[in-house]
Parts: C-alpha cells; sequence; structure tokens
C-alpha cells in the first residue's frame, strides 16, 4: 500500500488529530524556540507551542484564564529574599535600576503588606497549605485542646472540584491541576500522543502543590481565617474524616505529618509580587523598627 492509500484508510480527522498530538507532545517535551513559556506564581513554566497556530492561541487562552502570565509580560521587582534563618523575609538584596531601586527599597527592608494584605501566610493559610491534598491519603495531625496536645490520623475524602477550564474544541481535550487556593493550571494535550503532554503537565506542576483536579479530597476542616495567633478549627464537617477522627471545632492545629506549621517567609513574599509588568504595587516595609509605605510598579527583567 502507498503512503497515501494508507493514510485515506483512516478518517481526515483522525490523521490530522494525531499529527497535532505527536507536535504538542514533542515540542512540551523538547521546549522548543516556538513556544510562549507561561509562570504561575511559584515560578515554574510551562511552554505554549505555536507551531499549530489555533493550538497556541488555544494554550494561551487556557494560561492567561488560570492566572498564568506570559514571560514576556512578568513582572520583575528586583528584590531578592533571605528565604531561612532568622533574617528570613527580609531583603537580601535589591537590582540597580531595578523596580524596587526606584521605589527606596533597601536590603535589610521586610516587607509586611502588599496592596494592603500580608505578604506572607497566616497560620491559618499555612495550615490549608499543608493539609490540602489528594483523597484516599492518610494525614497526621496534632491538635492541642486546651493545653493537652491530641495526636490524630485521618483519611481524606472525595470533594468535588470547583468548575474548572473547558477546552471548547474536540482537538484539544484538558485535564486539569487544582491547589489549596482553588486555582487551576489548564494541562492540555491533542490527540492520541497528547496524553504525553498532559502526563509531563502534571508531573511538572506537582511540586508546586497541585494536584489532578479529579483526585481532589477535603480533611473536612475550616480553619478561622480572622484569628493570627494559630490555626484554630473553626468547623469539622458532619460526616468527614475530621470529625470521625475526634477533631472539633476550637481545636488548634499545631503540627501535619510531624511537621509545625512553618514555611520560607521570604518565598510567600516573592509569590505576593506575581502580577504582569506595568503593575502598581502598595508596599508597607519595616526598616529599623520602623513602618514606611511605597508604590513599587513592576518592570521587565532585561
Amino acid at each position: 500500500m502507498t503512503a497515501t492509500g494508507y493514510f485515506r484508510a483512516f478518517p481526515l480527522a483522525t490523521v490530522v488529530a494525531a499529527v497535532l498530538g505527536i507536535l504538542v507532545s514533542l515540542q512540551i517535551e523538547v521546549r522548543q524556540a516556538a513556544a510562549e513559556n507561561y509562570f504561575d506564581s511559584k515560578g515554574t513554566s510551562a511552554p505554549c507551542v505555536a507551531v499549530m497556530l489555533p493550538i497556541g492561541k488555544k494554550c494561551a487562552q487556557l494560561a492567561e484564564s488560570s492566572g498564568m502570565i506570559a514571560g514576556k509580560d512578568l513582572g520583575y521587582s528586583g528584590i531578592t529574599f533571605t528565604t531561612s534563618g532568622p533574617d528570613d523575609g527580609k531583603i537580601a538584596s535589591v537590582a540597580k535600576g531595578s523596580a524596587a531601586d526606584a521605589a527606596g527599597l533597601l536590603p535589610g527592608d521586610r516587607i509586611i503588606t502588599v496592596n494592603g494584605k500580608p505578604a506572607a501566610h497566616t497560620l491559618p493559610e499555612i495550615a490549608a497549605i499543608m493539609t490540602f491534598g489528594a483523597r484516599g491519603e492518610k494525614v497526621q495531625l496534632r491538635v492541642v485542646r486546651g493545653d493537652a496536645p491530641i495526636d490524630v490520623e485521618l483519611t481524606r475524602d472525595p470533594q468535588d472540584p470547583p468548575p474548572g477550564p473547558d477546552s471548547g474544541t474536540f482537538l484539544i481535550y484538558v485535564k486539569p491541576m487544582i491547589n489549596w487556593k482553588g486555582e487551576f493550571i489548564p494541562c492540555a494535550g491533542a490527540g492520541p500522543a497528547g496524553m504525553a503532554a498532559i502526563e509531563f503537565c502534571w508531573s511538572h506542576f506537582k511540586p508546586d502543590g497541585y494536584i489532578k483536579a479529579t483526585d481532589l479530597g477535603t480533611t473536612g476542616l475550616t480553619f478561622d481565617t480572622t484569628k493570627t495567633d494559630g490555626a484554630w478549627i473553626q468547623a469539622v464537617a458532619p460526616g468527614s474524616g475530621a470529625e470521625k477522627a475526634g477533631l472539633r471545632a476550637g481545636d488548634r492545629l499545631v503540627q501535619v505529618d510531624g511537621k509545625d506549621l512553618t514555611e520560607s517567609v521570604g518565598g510567600a513574599i516573592h509569590e505576593s509580587f506575581f502580577a504582569k509588568s506595568g503593575t502598581t504595587l502598595q508596599l508597607t516595609y519595616e526598616r529599623n523598627s520602623a513602618q514606611m509605605t511605597a508604590d513599587m510598579t513592576l518592570g521587565k527583567k532585561k
């Protein structure tokens, strides 16, 4: 059979989908130049291929609707933060001529708020991040009730994810991932080989705290976000793993899987600067025990 006869033996749509899937998968895996990189708030990038214009446009649309930013539009502050030790969260250096330099920030300053919101995660938020994960997984928790520590083990129950991105075309299918805030990463592929692209996407963003949306689980715990002196449990869902484990509203979570509720303050503040170039951020910062304010307009990294 000739090559022409071979392809005629298959529906045209199947051949086109297969070719597109192979191109998308190969482009993502080898990261060829014909791609626009999109970034999440952790700084992890994923390319949208432009070799097939309709596929590239759809990928870009999905990425932008999920809050990702194209590399060419990514804002740059010029700040490097200390991420560990006693100076965790303080500015380690400021690039000359950068947005931070223009705003008057100096090494040793500590950013307190960004646009009026705490720059670092509060203890309730850290608790939500650390208890987030897939259904069916066991979680070890330590809470304090009164003055007594209580250790429990529970299994995350299934939870329906919020509405996610829709591919909107028969050529592309989407298998999104989700994080603790309910934000999506739209892992997409096209044709029979497109699953390779999706598998790559899943493994690529898992270290950022994303899980498959279809795997979403819940402990049944809601934390009181108005209290910042601890991760106080505000509510326990009836019939949840938390209720079966004996947890109650008013308990204070102090450990998850043997780890205290801590994180890199510097890393969290860096994430709070995630925005497009040209965005103006209102900052409150501390210098020598005095609070100061500044407006910082993000530039582009040169």
